[in-house]
């Protein structure tokens, strides 16, 4: 919890003692499975309960994690008390100031078995402090919605429950018919979050519904962008569709616009718009074509028959639509493979048979089946669709492969028709083989012990293919750490003998198979830590070698090989939304690079999967638009400003990333352990490099220069890494300098890949520059004097604080404002180090006396115009309150006695002594006082006593008034603020005018947020 001090408004008052107002900003959080969500916010318990008993659901719910974030600001009212009450016996009352919490929201999405499953949240709340006698927590109101969802296939449920209220009163008092808590303080309140038990709304029956056609509530369905998009020599133009006829050209939506991601080298393209939330886009790289299989939602067609095959393909600069299968079968889940130089090989999911009256997901697993189809590219065609299984059985999860010469399917299948098998029925791993367009029989690979939860596969440069699962070893999916790593390979073309490979009590999910440099390397989620291992000789690893702030648990990945090494793509949860997370590796090195943001913004990505073109990493995933439905609810007359977060438009699109190095010099630059030595100093001069690319760095090397390296520059010194810097890491160097024995500024010099050893996308951010050995030239004081009653003789000091000597500069002062009227422009030749230069003027404060000010502000300012390079430009100002109205002021008067003298004389001479006469530069030591010299003369008539003229003595007012740091610690603030409210102490006399009134007040604000000098 973090918070920063504002300053209020000061309004004098006899009774009430007021107290400033404070913004307060923190982040709390909650992280669960959505399985114990209902501990947290009871009111979900019975939902959650109902969803765990539907045999499918309740396996989904325990893939699913939620992470529920608190984001919390606004104005926090004081209260206030009775200036004559002691503290001891106030009772609080609340501010009738009320600001709400900013709003609490958040949602996940996420995909298991093949299904969505999400929850939502929407939080707000008022709160009321007392500030006086202490810092407490007054009263608080939280109200609440949510909604728990499930889709799978052509199923649907969603539940919603009623709004929630909850409060909190630090005094019971404040409402007497109950208080739910009686706490104090902004931390009890954080601690007592989730401890009342909250109405649960709503019954434990699960009502399933058919998916129906809502996303066309955005507009036509499947619809290629209204752009095109124009890609050449890294630049990327956006042309834009002519509008409709009648459409406003300020709101026509420009749907297809390519923008830069968050990473440098990375494009984000729209490729298809408006698609259902169960498309699950599957990319295939056939160079140069690009080919993104989806399924299709037809709304012209019966509920349980409305899901068809699509394919997006982009030949050259555009992309077509193709419509794969049009039929009264319900098609899904797509898988494809590129087979040889001219054939694709699709398979999919397919619900066979009459369904149209089944009522819940249960009733539809034994009418699974697997279809496959052949796409020509040549001809641009694609086959009639095969199914591959047409039985009770359900079968599931297809994946299309090809290894060596050999190409077909494999999936999962439990002939008791269960989703997902157990001991009792245990899942099978199935294959066909397509030879010379034609399908095998369907074959048994492996028979498991329970059942087969998700799996994936690769082949070598060998010919042999690798296929990983994840099996739950005891079939009861609410145990999650049971869950292992089972793989099997091809050899010669033949299935092999399945081998478990982990035996822990971790939860392993997410199964990726890559080959990098040739050989089968799996990368798969163990509790959330992503590990990876060859298939042969496995001996599992980190894939990060640290733990960073976005090495994140994900909730899909997927992977791909690429030259030199592969990656891998994931989305993760942040504490704001769901982005895609890269992380590349290198076959030579063995390494994993640090994970890199590809996407950032409010939308939840999901369905990812990855090709590679080139030295491109391509991914095709689903991205679903943010929707905050606002919700205004009324309480007690306070209006609660609620936002439920749910899931909008879901989109297909393709993300280009292009490989490469990027050595960079972190933006501190150049460190010193001198930040401006002396002449002949030996410092150490630093650097951290940073690897933003995507491959990891061997000896890579620094230069460090005194002077341009292009020109005169002196070569300081290198250093090279030993040790290769993984990408997204930072290594800090450091090397010795001895700073010449001259009195000249020096510009520093260091260079990461000097001579361009990589090939560097961005050589702009290579190189750090830094000045040293420079003055420093401040404003050490600004005195006054009096001269007369309108006139003051202003001394500005100025000081040269840095190691060498400076260059003219010109000191100005202005009164009121920093950008005031100038009544002093004195220029400067130029000032030693370690100098001291006193530069009086004399003021004619005539007019701002007649104003009726007691006090005006001078403000000093040095080099304004920056012709002086300096070590520290913050110290070239300052300011300073002069007393201009000394009409109330007494002034004493000396007195003067003379010693009679015997020689008389006719007149009495008085001889001021000559005024001072500045001039530029000059140099001052001490302020000038003019004095008059009486000289008494003898009279005519001696007497014993003769009455001389007095000596003028010139009495400095003191330049500023009291500092107002009444508690000691170094700054003046609101705590000085609440000590100076508290009574009329001397020592809040500021101006030391015996009363503490409005002008001390003044004062106070002169030296507000300033440090106490």
């Amino acid at each position: 919890m973090q918070y920063t001090t504002n300053m209020a408004s000061v309004k004098c008052d006899e009774t009430i003692v007021p107290a400033p107002s404070r913004w307060v900003s923190g982040k709390s959080g909650i992280g669960s499975p959505i399985t114990k969500l209902g501990l947290l916010f009871p009111v979900t318990a019975p939902a959650i309960a109902a969803l765990e008993k539907v045999p499918y659901v309740k396996d989904v719910l325990h893939f699913f994690k939620v992470r529920l974030f608190v984001l919390m600001g606004g104005t926090l009212k004081a209260s206030g008390r009775p200036a004559a009450t002691e503290p001891a016996g106030w009772e609080p009352r609340p501010s009738p100031a009320k600001s709400p919490w900013r709003r609490v929201a958040h949602s996940r999405r996420v995909q298991a078995l093949d299904a969505n499953v999400g929850a939502s949240f929407g939080l707000t709340g008022v709160a009321e402090f007392q500030y006086s006698p202490k810092f407490a927590l007054a009263s608080a109101k939280l109200k609440g919605a949510g909604s728990v969802y499930a889709q799978w296939k052509i199923f649907t449920f969603t539940r919603k429950w009623d709004l929630f209220e909850w409060e909190l009163y630090s005094n019971p008092n404040l409402k007497p018919e109950a208080a739910p808590v009686h706490v104090e303080g902004l931390e009890a309140l954080l601690a007592g979050y989730g401890l009342h038990d909250l109405a649960a709304a709503g019954d434990d029956q699960i009502i399933w519904e058919p998916i129906r056609p809502d996303f066309l509530r955005f507009g036509p369905g499947h619809r290629l962008p209204e752009v095109t998009l124009i890609i050449a020599d890294d630049v990327v133009d956006a042309q834009r569709a002519a509008p409709s006829e009648g459409t406003n050209r300020e709101q026509d939506r420009i749907t297809g616009a390519a923008r830069c991601a968050t990473t440098a080298g990375s494009l984000e393209e729209l490729v298809v718009e408006n698609v259902y939330p169960l498309a699950r886009p599957r990319l295939v790289v056939a160079s140069p074509e690009l080919d993104i299989l989806f399924g299709k939602y037809d709304e012209t067609k019966p509920w349980y028959a409305a899901g068809d095959m699509m394919a997006a393909r982009k030949t050259g600069a555009s992309w077509s639509l193709a419509q794969i299968t049009d039929d009264l079968s319900a098609d899904l889940e797509p898988s494809v493979v590129a087979s040889g130089t001219n054939t694709l090989v699709a398979a999919w999911s397919r619900i066979s048979g009459d369904v149209s009256g089944t009522t819940e997901p249960e009733q539809v697993y034994p009418h699974l089946e697997i279809v496959a189809a052949t796409f020509d590219r040549t001809a641009g065609t694609w086959s009639a669709p095969v199914a591959l299984t047409d039985d009770a059985a359900a079968d599931r999860a297809p994946l299309a492969v090809e290894f060596g010469d050999t190409v077909g399917v494999v999936w999962i299948q439990n002939q008791a028709g269960a989703l997902l098998g157990a001991a009792t029925a245990p899942d099978r791993l199935m294959w066909s083989k397509l030879t010379g367009g034609v399908w095998s029989a369907s074959q048994t690979v492996w028979t498991a012990t329970t059942g087969i939860v998700q799996m994936a596969f690769a082949a070598d440069n060998s010919g042999d293919g690798h296929l990983c699962l994840i099996v739950d070893e005891d079939g009861d999916m609410l145990t999650e750490t049971d869950r292992e790593l089972y793989s099997v390979s091809t050899v010669g073309g033949a299935w092999g003998a399945m081998r478990r490979l982990t035996y822990d009590q971790r939860e392993d999910i997410l199964p990726v198979v890559i080959a990098p440099g040739g050989a089968a390397v799996v990368v798969w989620s163990s509790s959330g830590e992503l590990r990876y291992g060859r298939v042969k000789g496995f001996l599992p690893r980190p894939v990060f070698a640290r733990e960073a702030d976005n090495t994140r648990p994900p909730t899909a990945l997927a992977g791909t090989s690429l030259p030199g090494g592969a990656a891998i793509a994931y989305a993760a949860q942040n504490p704001d939304h769901v982005d895609i997370l890269a992380a590349f590796y290198d076959s030579a090195q063995n390494l994993w690079s640090q994970p890199r943001a590809l996407t950032e913004d409010d939308a939840v990505e999901s369905s990812l999967s990855l090709g590679a073109l080139g030295d491109e990493l391509l991914v095709s995933y689903m991205k679903t638009q943010t929707l905050r439905s606002a919700t205004d609810v009324v309480s007690d007359g306070t209006v609660f400003h609620l936002n439920l977060v749910e899931p909008g438009q879901n989109d297909i699109y393709l993300l280009r990333h292009r490989m490469g190095h990027d050595m960079a010099i972190s933006s501190e630059g150049i460190r010193m352990s001198s930040d401006n030595p002396v002449p002949g100093a030996l410092v150490s001069l630093s650097v951290t490099v940073e690897n933003r690319g995507d491959l990891a760095a061997q000896n890579a090397r620094v230069d460090f220069y005194d002077g341009d390296p292009a020109g005169d520059g002196v070569f300081i010194g290198t250093r090279v890494l030993g040790a290769p810097l993984v990408a997204g890491t930072t290594a800090a160097v450091t090397v010795p300098w001895t700073v010449p024995a001259t009195l000249d500024s020096h510009v520093l010099v260091a260079i990461v890949d000097p001579f361009q050893q990589f090939d560097d996308r961005d050589r702009g951010n290579n190189t750090a520059l830094r000045a040293t050995v420079l003055p420093d030239l401040a404003i050490d004081t600004i005195t006054s004097g009096n001269v007369g009653d309108s006139t003051r003789l202003v001394t500005t000091r100025v000081v040269n604080l840095g190691s060498v000597p400076s260059g003219p500069f010109l000191v100005t002062v202005r009164v009121g404002a920093p950008t005031g009227e100038i009544i002093s422009n004195q220029p400067v030749a130029g000032l030693v180090h370690g100098g001291t230069l006193d530069l009086p003027f004399f003021w004619n404060t005539h007019l701002e006396a007649m104003t009726g000010a007691d006090f005006a502000l001078l403000f000093a300012q040095l080099d304004a115009t920056d012709s002086v390079l300096e070590s520290d430009e913050t110290n070239n100002a300052a300011f300073a309150a002069v007393e201009v109205n000394l009409a109330n002021t007494p002034t004493p008067t000396p007195s003067f006695t003379a010693t009679p003298t015997p020689t008389p004389t006719p007149t009495s001479t008085y001889t001021p002594s000559p005024t001072p006469t500045p001039t530029t530069p000059v140099v001052v030591t001490e302020t000038p006082t003019p004095t008059a010299t009486g000289t008494p003369s003898p009279t005519a008539t001696p007497s014993g006593t003769a009455t001389p003229t007095p000596t003028a003595t010139l009495t400095a007012t003191p330049a500023v008034p009291l500092v107002p740091d009444f508690n000691r610690d170094g700054i003046v603030n609101a705590d000085d603020l609440l000590l100076m409210l508290d009574g009329a102490a001397p020592q809040y006399d500021l101006d030391g005018d015996g009363v503490v009134d409005l002008r001390d007040w003044f004062l106070f604000g002169f030296w507000w947020n300033r440090p106490a000098q």
